[in-house]
């Protein structure tokens, strides 16, 4: 079972289908991704549905990152470049009689060479559990390089999406203007303009020179004395009788 590929696992499953899988290990040799990643991105199945399978099938522990605090010593166990590359966090440190252990989330529990290559360079046994691609990615973010997710990221879970985009009436209302608005000029209506999308007309190009002078001199880039000085310089400035 060690040995075995993750899209025969999911495929055995039933969880996608042949022409899904193949379609993505083509993508996967040309752009080199994970096909986990690659099966969520083209939409064949969910994080959900993806962790749900491989939990089932391997027998394996499903670990939530997002609402544990990991061990500083197991994360310094480990480059953040590694994790990156592999797709994996670790996050806890145990014994296990006279070994230390390396509890690890991984998307891709078969992923056995980057399993042996954690034991080559720490010395300890890795104890992976399993976690989804998005929370992966977030764990890193926030722990290896102090970046905290924002809402609705290329790494958002779908439970993260929903909330982000479940709108009121009135929000759904106020989107809906807005995104109308930024498309094309909205048509003539008789209800009062509404200011957050119909500024008011731009001011007169005299208006605007004189708010601009009085802006200068209050801010004592220029005083009235020099302004008086300036435009009796100016000929076409009529003279007070």
């Amino acid at each position: 079972m060690a040995r075995r590929r993750l899209g025969e696992v999911l495929t055995e499953r039933q969880v996608i289908s042949p022409a899904q899988l193949e379609e993505a290990l083509a993508i996967q040799r040309r752009t080199k991704e994970r096909l986990g990643a690659i099966l969520v991105a083209r939409g064949f199945l969910s994080e959900r549905l993806l962790v749900e399978a491989l939990a089932t099938a391997t027998g394996m522990a499903v670990v939530d990152l997002d609402h544990l605090q990991p061990d500083w010593a197991a994360v310094h166990a480990l480059r953040a470049a590694f994790c990156e590359e592999q797709l994996l966090f670790p996050y806890a440190l145990q014994q296990s009689r006279n070994r230390r252990q390396l509890a690890v989330a991984v998307t891709d529990p078969l992923n056995i060479p980057a399993l042996e290559q954690i034991q080559r360079t720490t010395g300890m046994q890795p104890l992976p559990q399993l976690a989804s691609l998005s929370a992966v990615r977030r764990a890193i973010d926030r722990f290896y390089y102090k970046r905290e997710p924002t809402p609705a990221s290329p790494g958002a879970t779908e439970a993260e999406l929903e909330e982000v985009l479940v709108l009121d009436e009135g929000e759904a209302g106020e989107a809906l203007e807005l995104t109308s608005h930024l498309r094309a000029p909205a048509p003539p209506s008789r209800r009062e303009p509404d200011v957050l999308f119909n500024p008011p007309p731009v001011a007169s190009p005299e208006r605007e020179l004189r708010a601009l002078v009085r802006l200068m001199m209050k801010k004592h880039f220029i005083t009235r004395a020099e302004l008086d000085a300036e435009l009796a310089r100016d000929p076409s400035v009529k003279k007070k009788p």
